[in-house]
């Protein structure tokens, strides 16, 4: 792929009008077709708000980092260095890691899987954002998907895509009482049992 092409392909920026376009398209593409791109709009949005919290970088720097097999090249490590950063509390992470297990039930299954199927539907409507989405728990669990994954991929973007994003979205409630923490109010021993960790990851991709 050429570098312009590759570079119109992760990009995130555009008007109001062609988000809402590509998250139209999502809604009624085939279901792994539309989670894949979700997924890809996810990673992307954490790689952006990732990169604004390191030092300069060439773009071999920032290729060994976030491609070709690097440490940040897979959407597991990007949502663990995201909340390491203090991008986004332990909740947010959950609804993240949430998205990816989906995902990857979705593209790497060899059975046919729906939205429908029992296992993905309990799965949606258990997101912390859907506290702040009305009516959320009587929405079909694509819809649940779909309005989960483009609000927690606004918060991770909120600071990168303030202006776009403003006229679309105002406000996280969901995520208020879960705020990211920093070096300096991290207390020591104070993580939740890893088996009741809201954020817990797999070393799934």
């Amino acid at each position: 792929m050429s570098k312009a092409l590759k570079n119109l392909s992760r990009s995130l920026g555009g008007t109001p009008q062609e988000i809402n376009k590509l998250f139209t398209y999502m809604k009624t593409d085939s279901v792994r077709g539309a989670v894949a791109s979700m997924s890809s709009l996810i990673e992307e949005a954490l790689a952006g708000a990732i990169k604004k919290r390191l030092v300069p970088l060439t773009d071999k720097e920032e290729w060994n980092l976030f491609e070709n097999n690097g440490p940040l090249s897979t959407l597991s490590s990007r949502i663990n260095m995201g909340y390491a950063l203090g991008i986004y509390g332990a909740k947010a992470r959950r609804d993240l890691n949430l998205l990816r297990e989906i995902r990857n039930a979705f593209v790497h299954s060899i059975r046919h899987i729906e939205f429908d199927t029992p296992e993905v539907a309990q799965l949606c409507a258990t997101f912390y954002c859907g506290e702040a989405i009305k009516d959320f728990k009587k929405d079909a669990p694509r819809d649940q998907y779909f309005q989960a994954a483009t609000r927690v991929s606004m918060y991770v973007g909120r600071d990168e895509y303030d202006e776009v994003w403003k006229r679309m979205l105002m406000s996280y409630p969901e995520y208020e009482g879960d705020p990211p923490q920093t070096i300096r109010d991290r207390q020591p021993s104070t993580s939740l049992p890893e088996d009741n960790d809201p954020g817990r990851a797999t070393n799934e991709a």
